[in-house]
């Protein structure tokens, strides 16, 4: 936003939620993940992965080609989920 390209970025990955229909989405570089292809508007079943370089327009679902990857960010976002509650948790105590 500042014209600063080479400005590095506090967090490696992000959560994407909707509202109050929550956690939709995780990015890692240039990954985006929906585990559940329905809330990228696909009408396929299992999760939804995008390169966001080749396909800003998340149409080209990767999933079935990179099995690997989308278990590892599906766990890591279930990992980042259990920390916002936990801290949930901890900030209501």
């Amino acid at each position: 936003l500042i014209g600063k390209p080479q400005t590095t970025r506090p967090r490696k990955e992000l959560l994407y939620w909707h509202g109050s229909k929550g956690f939709h989405a995780i990015r890692v570089g240039e990954w985006k993940l929906f585990p559940q292809a329905s809330h990228a508007k696909l009408a396929e079943s299992g999760a939804a992965l995008f390169h966001l370089t080749n396909d800003p327009e998340e149409q080209i679902n990767l999933s079935q080609k990179h099995p690997y990857r989308v278990s590892q960010m599906k766990a890591l976002a279930e990992e980042r989920l259990a920390d916002i509650l936990n801290g949930a948790l901890f900030l209501g105590e």
